[in-house]
């Protein structure tokens, strides 16, 4: 079973009445054979002038609810696209491990 959960959404205006929207996922999956869960990131990115979507996903980041809260948050906070999201998850959990 999956669950999207929007935790928030960003508006940039790339040009005059161009604008992009992002927006930040976090996904909880229940592994029904072993009554586990983890969650993912998801982030979508639109223009209101272009139909088509550009989305990026990590699954499985953690089994942590709260990290993966945290995760999202920062994304959020930092408006980050699709494209930089893999980048940005590997070094904020490396900083977080390793730190």
């Amino acid at each position: 079973m999956r669950e999207y959960k929007l935790l928030g959404m960003r508006v940039i205006e790339i040009v005059p009445k161009r604008e992009m929207v992002l927006e930040y996922y976090l996904l909880t999956e229940t592994d029904q054979e072993n009554e586990t869960t983890y969650y993912s990131a998801e982030i979508r990115k639109h223009e209101n002038d272009n139909a088509e979507e550009e989305i990026e996903m990590v699954k499985g980041l953690t089994d942590s609810r709260e990290f993966a809260v945290q995760l999202v948050n920062v994304l959020l906070e930092n408006s980050v696209t699709p494209i930089s999201m893999v980048e940005v998850i590997d070094d904020y959990i490396t900083e977080k491990v390793c730190g």
